[in-house]
């Protein structure tokens, strides 16, 4: 039978021709034609171009990025990393933060309150990475929390914190410090060992425990009466110890603000004949009265003796309203037995821009108080501490020791006699000059000027004294003789005999570092033979500001003895 043929209608060709994907067609809207290979084909390369573009940006990778990660760390584009990622830091150490070519702003927070910004720029600048430090100082705990945005196309995009936490070590423990005649033990830094006890090597050998930067070490020592368990025996009679003020402590003075390894006090410490006497504690005050902002004008301080430190850096404990306590543990200073060791009060004074409060007076020293000895001193003889009866602070029975104070400013003045100024045989004139004053501004690191207010100045003279309406003046001017150089004048009549001035003079600045002098003219034509005219400065005679306090009337320099005109 014959097979029976269905003709096809002619929507089923059109149909047919269009759904022949090899070899044939597609179709369009406006009836133009393209291969199905190569329609295909484009799609297949547009989306690939796209896919890669997404998914590169966010990965960060790219020929930039590898190039730029090489010999550092690697770095998101998007994002921002740091080195080291935190975790425990045994020592100061640079902490950098790096973030990738496309974070447009990114800023971070330490817990400490301190704030940075690493970048902040448009999106349509120039790709760059970004880089940022700072110093962690691995004595505290800190935790870091990093922020910002990145750009793609013409968005800004948020990118998820990123918080880093750092871990200061737990420090070498030593129960006994530095004790021969208490049995104790020592574990080092993050407890990695099994805790170490002091123990007898023989009759007399005692073989201490001790830290040395924060791990195990140990120390032999003769015990004059014998080792037994870990200690040396100790004998029934102690020896004592007296705290004063040296001869030799800087006198009372202004400082400049932002200077490092100030010698704030010099004391000594006197042990009797019986013992030599080991010290391993001491607190010390700074006595600066109710501001508590000013306890932290002087910081990193530290004990030195014959020229060495003998303890670790400590701060001050602000703890009191009144008073801060420096307290210096690990100090390592023994007193030989009738003698005498002198210790110095070291710091720094930290810049005005730093917290340092302008005016402060410190009285650093030993402030006892009754709750605690602030002295920790063991007789290496006896065993026993030295206390009670046997410590004395001071030479009237526990009484405040303080070096002499320190005045703390941004900046100091001093003053002297200028080289060429006028002394000895003269002859009188009008407007003649009998006085050159050098007033100089200290260096300073804020380059802070002195603003000098008032320069007054002492006379004394058998010149006859003026009658009627008679007057004598007396002019000031700065660097020279001229009238634009007048700063201050002062006015004698019949009624002011020579003696003490007060003149308040222009304001005249003097930068950091300069000096500037100023000249003293008087009318003097009236001078007859044999007679004279001295001329000083006392303590308080110039008035000056740092910028901050607006009067100030201590000056390095004065007083300024006198010098004689004689006609």
């Amino acid at each position: 039978m014959p097979k029976k043929t269905t003709k096809k209608r002619p929507i089923d060709q059109t149909v047919s021709k269009n759904m022949d994907w090899w070899g044939k067609s597609f179709v369009f809207i406006k009836e133009k034609e393209v291969k199905s290979w190569q329609a295909i084909f484009a799609i297949a390369f547009v989306s690939g171009i796209l896919a890669t573009l997404i998914w590169s940006i966010p990965s960060g990778f790219s020929p930039k990025a590898s190039a730029q990660s090489v010999g550092i760390f690697f770095t998101p584009r998007t994002e921002c990393r740091v080195m080291p990622p935190g975790g425990e830091v045994t020592a100061s150490t640079t902490v950098m933060i790096r973030c990738g070519d496309l974070v447009t702003k990114a800023n971070y927070i330490l817990s400490d309150g301190r704030t940075g910004t690493i970048v902040n720029r448009a999106w349509s600048s120039k790709d760059e990475y970004s880089y940022k430090d700072f110093v962690y100082a691995s004595n505290e705990n800190l935790t870091m929390t990093i922020s910002g945005k990145w750009h793609f196309w013409i968005f800004e995009i948020n990118f998820k914190s990123q918080i880093y936490s750092f871990t200061a070590p737990t420090p070498c423990v030593d129960s006994d410090g530095l004790n021969y005649y208490t049995k104790g033990y020592v574990t080092d830094r993050n407890n990695t060992t099994i805790p170490r006890e002091d123990i007898c090597a023989g009759v007399d050998m005692l073989v201490e425990q001790i830290c040395e930067n924060d791990l195990v070490g140990i120390r032999h020592y003769n015990c004059p009466n014998g080792c037994i368990d870990g200690a040396c025996a100790a004998t029934s009679t102690s020896g004592s110890l007296l705290f004063t003020i040296s001869s030799s402590t800087p006198p009372t003075r202004n400082v400049v603000m932002g200077q490092t390894n100030q010698i704030l006090g010099e004391f000594q410490l006197s042990a009797n004949d019986v013992e030599d006497i080991d010290i391993s504690r001491m607190v010390f005050g700074d006595l600066v009265g109710a501001d508590i902002m000013s306890y932290q004008s002087v910081r990193n301080l530290k004990l030195m003796s014959g020229g060495a430190q003998i303890s670790e850096i400590a701060l001050p404990d602000i703890s009191s309203a009144s008073t801060s306590q420096i307290t210096f543990n690990d100090i390592e200073l023994i007193v030989p037995k009738n003698s005498i060791k002198i210790i110095t009060l070291v710091g720094d004074i930290v810049s005005y821009g730093m917290g340092a409060v302008s005016g402060s007076i410190h009285y650093l020293g030993m402030l006892p108080v009754p709750a605690y000895e602030p002295i920790t001193a063991i007789g290496l003889t006896s065993g026993e501490l030295i206390t009670g009866d046997n410590l004395d602070i001071g030479n009237n029975s526990d009484a405040y020791v303080l070096a002499n104070p320190i005045t703390l400013y941004r900046t100091n003045v001093a003053a002297s006699w200028a080289q060429d100024t006028p002394n000895g045989t003269s002859v009188g004139g009008s407007g003649y000059t009998i006085a050159k004053i050098n007033v100089s501004n200290y260096l300073n690191i804020e380059n802070a000027n002195a603003l000098i207010k008032k320069l007054n100045i002492n006379l004394r003279s058998d010149i006859e004294s003026l009658v009627g309406s008679s007057t004598r003046t007396l002019l000031i001017y700065k660097d020279s003789i001229s009238s634009g150089n007048i700063i201050g004048r002062y006015i004698f009549d019949s009624s002011s005999a020579f003696g003490d001035t007060d003149i308040d003079i222009a304001d005249t600045y003097i930068a950091s570092g300069n000096t500037k002098t100023f000249i003293l003219t008087l009318d003097t034509q009236d001078a007859r033979m044999n007679n004279y005219l001295s001329v000083w400065m006392d303590k308080g005679d110039l008035e000056w500001s740092d910028g901050i306090t607006s009067s100030i009337n201590e000056t390095d320099g004065l007083p300024l003895s006198s010098k004689t005109l004689r006609y």
